[in-house]
C-alpha cells in the first residue's frame, strides 16, 4: 500500500485516550527530553549573536555529535559554499549564533527522545530526509528561509519521537495508520487530545526556538485553506513526500512516487505548484539526504545510548517490526536518488 491514500473513516473511537491532559503531555515529556548540563551550557553560550567564538567552539569540540550537526548545516546547500566546511570555527561564523543554538537545541532534544528501535529510527530517517526537502523547496519556491526550514524539517517528527519515547502503545497506533496522514492524525487526536504535529510544535515553543519553527512543525497540512504558515505547508509536505520517497526506493517504483507526491501536494495545500518541480525537487534532496541521514541518525543513535545509560527505565518496549538499522534508511535515499532517471523520462514522455 502506499502511504499516502486518504481514507475517510480513520475509526478514532476505537483508541482508548491517554489518561493524561494535554498540559501533563508536554510536562512529560518535557521531562523525559531534558537536556544534560554540557548541552544546556552550549545554549547558554550561543544565545546572542554578540556571544564570544572561543567558549562556543571549546564547547562545541567536547560533544562530536552536536559539532557533527553543526558541520553539517554549514556544508549544507543552505550557505552556498562552494569548498567543503572542515573547521568548527569557521563553521560557527558562517551559521552565525541564532542559528547556531537552534540547531544545537534542536538536534539535542531529538537525541533525547531517540530511542534504539525500529519505529524510532524510522521517525528519525524521514525527519532528516524531510529536512532536506523542506530547504530545497523552500529555496525554489522563495518561501521562507531555507536554514529556517532544514531545521523545521528536521524537527517536524519530534512530537512523535516524544509519544515513543512516553506511551509504549504509539508504535502500534502509528504503524496501523499505514502512513495514511488523516488516518495518522485522527488517531493522534484521539489517543493525545492533538496531534503529534502540535505537540512537537508546544515543545519547541516550550524550549526557546523561534516561533516560525515552531508553527511549521505543528502544520499537519490538513487544515482549511488560510489556517497554515507558507512554510508549515511546505515542513507538511516534506514530511509526507519522505514517506514517499523511501516507499519508491524500497519497492522501486516511479509511477508511484509521482503519484504519491502529486497527491500529497493537493493533500496538504501546495496545489499551486507545479507538480514537476515537487518531483524534481525531492529528487534533488535524496542525493544531499544521503549525508544528513547517516549523521543525524548516528547523532540521535549516540544520544539516545547515552540517555538510556543515564536513565534506563525511559526505554520503551516494543511490538517488533522489520529490524532496520541506520544504514537501511541511508541506502534507501541512494535507492530514491537512482530511480530519478526513470521518474524524470515519465514526466517527459
Amino acid at each position: 500500500m502506499t502511504g499516502l491514500t486518504l481514507k475517510s473513516d480513520p475509526r478514532p473511537a476505537e483508541i482508548e485516550p491517554l489518561a493524561l491532559s494535554p498540559e501533563e503531555l508536554l510536562d512529560r515529556v518535557l521531562a523525559i527530553g531534558a537536556l544534560p548540563s554540557a548541552t544546556q551550557r552550549l545554549l547558554s553560550l550561543t544565545r546572542t549573536e554578540g556571544a564570544e567564538l572561543a567558549p562556543v567552539i571549546e564547547a562545541l569540540s567536547q560533544n562530536p555529535s552536536l559539532a557533527a550537526a553543526v558541520l553539517r548545516l554549514a556544508n549544507s546547500s543552505a550557505y552556498g559554499q562552494s569548498r567543503g566546511v572542515a573547521d568548527l570555527h569557521r563553521a560557527v561564523m558562517i551559521v552565525g549564533m541564532q542559528e547556531l543554538h537552534d540547531v544545537v537545541a534542536g538536534t539535542a532534544m531529538l537525541g533525547a527522545f531517540a530511542r534504539p528501535d525500529p519505529v524510532s529510527e524510522y521517525l528519525q530517517a524521514t525527519a532528516g530526509l524531510s529536512a532536506v526537502i523542506a530547504q530545497k523547496l523552500s529555496a525554489q519556491l522563495g518561501r521562507g528561509a531555507p536554514a529556517t526550514a532544514y531545521l523545521a524539517g528536521l524537527m517536524c517528527e519530534l512530537g512523535a519521537l516524544a509519544c515513543l519515547a512516553l506511551d509504549p502503545d504509539f508504535s502500534e497506533l502509528h504503524l496501523a495508520s499505514e502512513g495514511n496522514a488523516r488516518q495518522r492524525f485522527a488517531t493522534e487526536n484521539a489517543r493525545y487530545h492533538g496531534t503529534t504535529a502540535a505537540l512537537g510544535g508546544r515543545i519547541l515553543q516550550a524550549s526557546g526556538l523561534p516561533s516560525e519553527v515552531a508553527a511549521a512543525v505543528s502544520t499537519t497540512g490538513l487544515e482549511p485553506p488560510g489556517e497554515a504558515p507558507p512554510l508549515g505547508r511546505i515542513v507538511a509536505f516534506a514530511r509526507l513526500a519522505a514517506v514517499a520517497l523511501l516507499q519508491a526506493a524500497e519497492h522501486g517504483d516511479p509511477d508511484v512516487l509521482t503519484s504519491d507526491l502529486t497527491v500529497s501536494a493537493t493533500t496538504v495545500g501546495l496545489d499551486d505548484v507545479e507538480p514537476e518541480l515537487l518531483v524534481r525537487t525531492c529528487l534533488a534532496a535524496a542525493p544531499s539526504a544521503e549525508l544528513t541521514l547517516q549523521g543525524e541518525l548516528a547523532t540521535m543513535q549516540s544520544a539516545a545510548e547515552n540517555d538510556n545509560a543515564r536513565a534506563p527505565g525511559l526505554r520503551t518496549t516494543l511490538r517488533p517490526i522489520r529490524p532496520r538499522g541506520p544504514a537501511f534508511y541511508v541506502a534507501m535515499c541512494t535507492g530514491a536518488a537512482a530511480i530519478g532517471g526513470a521518474v524524470a523520462w515519465l514526466l517527459l514522455r
